[in-house]
């Protein structure tokens, strides 16, 4: 990242992230406090960990969130604008509450149940405002949901990690002088999939997650992949369809303007 100022990056595990925290040399520290301030790197939900939601009690749920966030507020200023459930199977109005009296202004989710997901797909409701407590709060505690229809990882074709190198996805390659030259075929399966997933949302603002578990250990191939699909998709791209580094702050924002 700090080659390249035009990227940016997330992340959700914090107790992952303490323990290099405190073996990281202090100029390291210096970059990524600045980072976070430029809104370059953003921590999502900032528990101590991605609590589950059907059996803590709410004062655990409290104590995990309130321990993450006095962590991230004394070494950074900040304070986590999105809820960030990936891999949590169910999803009770309590927890949203809370999450809602905490402050965060959204909730990504990676899974719903089939069936629901499904409807929503139809309905082009993948995102919509959840209002737990409606009787008796109104929409005081209302907090804008986002569901990722195909789960928090790469769109299928694109794992592009030396974890993952066993997917069989071929790298992006946008030099057509080389016999691996592919980026014509593979940017256009990328905007179709784009488009697909837009002529099912009513928003103008589509978020794509680029990652997945355990992925960016080796940043620079990643961001290098990143880079190279960007400016050759935007070149390509005839749906009026513009990819572009962001984050979930970024895309609350847009849907508040």
């Amino acid at each position: 990242m700090r080659l390249k100022p035009h990227t940016k990056f997330v992340f959700s595990e914090l107790p992952y992230f303490k323990m290099w925290w405190d073996r990281t040399e202090a100029d390291i520290k210096e970059s990524l406090r600045a980072w976070v301030k430029e809104g370059r790197w953003e921590f999502l939900n900032g528990g101590w960990s991605t609590n589950d939601e059907t059996c803590p009690s709410y004062q655990d749920i409290i104590a995990n969130m309130m321990k993450g966030h006095e962590f991230l507020k004394k070494e950074f200023d900040f304070i986590p604008k999105a809820a960030w459930l990936m891999d949590s199977a169910g999803h009770s109005a309590s927890h949203a509450r809370l999450y809602a009296d905490m402050g965060l202004e959204a909730l990504f989710l990676g899974k719903l149940s089939q069936n629901d997901m499904q409807q929503r797909y139809k309905d082009k409701s993948l995102n919509f405002l959840w209002r737990p407590g409606m009787r008796n709060f109104g929409h005081q505690k209302q907090i804008l949901v986002s569901a990722f229809k195909d789960g928090y990882c790469w769109p299928s074709g694109f794992k592009y990690d030396e974890r993952y190198y066993d997917s069989g996805d071929d790298l992006f390659q946008p030099d057509a002088t080389l016999s691996t030259f592919n980026a014509e075929k593979k940017g256009v399966e990328l905007i179709n999939y784009v488009q697909n997933l837009a002529n099912h949302h009513q928003e103008r603002h589509i978020l794509l997650p680029w990652g997945c578990d355990y992925a960016f250990s080796n940043a620079r191939e990643n961001f290098e992949q990143m880079d190279k699909i960007i400016q050759f998709t935007n070149r390509l791209n005839h749906k009026n369809i513009t990819f572009m580094y962001s984050t979930p702050s970024t895309y609350i924002q847009l849907k508040k303007d």
